[in-house]
């Protein structure tokens, strides 16, 4: 009965043990889980940041390509203006280089 105490006492010690470790085991996985979830919200929120920075360099990219696209319809518009004055300047010009004549 001595041998069978021992064989029964180092089972139930070696059980203890494996318990003991299953638990720590446990432990450290739950600790490593609450870690990686942490990291996840933080990883969220920097990505949502991200997106709001993003949208806002669109839209200011947008509010850009609408005002040069503004100038370029403004530049057109002043080198049809200036072929206009220039042809009319030429016009002017040679009007007055004619000479003057009496039709009495």
């Amino acid at each position: 009965m001595n041998t069978e105490t021992r064989t029964n006492g180092a089972r139930l010690d070696e059980e203890a043990k494996a318990v003991e470790a299953g638990l720590a085991r446990h432990l450290r996985v739950q600790g490593e889980l609450a870690e990686a979830r942490q990291i996840i919200a933080e990883l969220r929120e920097q990505l949502t940041q991200a997106a709001v920075e993003n949208e806002s360099l669109r839209s200011f990219n947008n509010l850009l390509e609408s005002r040069v696209n503004a100038c370029i319809a403004e530049r057109d518009a002043a080198v049809v203006d200036r072929a206009r004055y220039e042809s009319r300047i030429a016009m002017i010009s040679a009007a007055l280089r004619e000479p003057l004549t009496d039709s009495a």
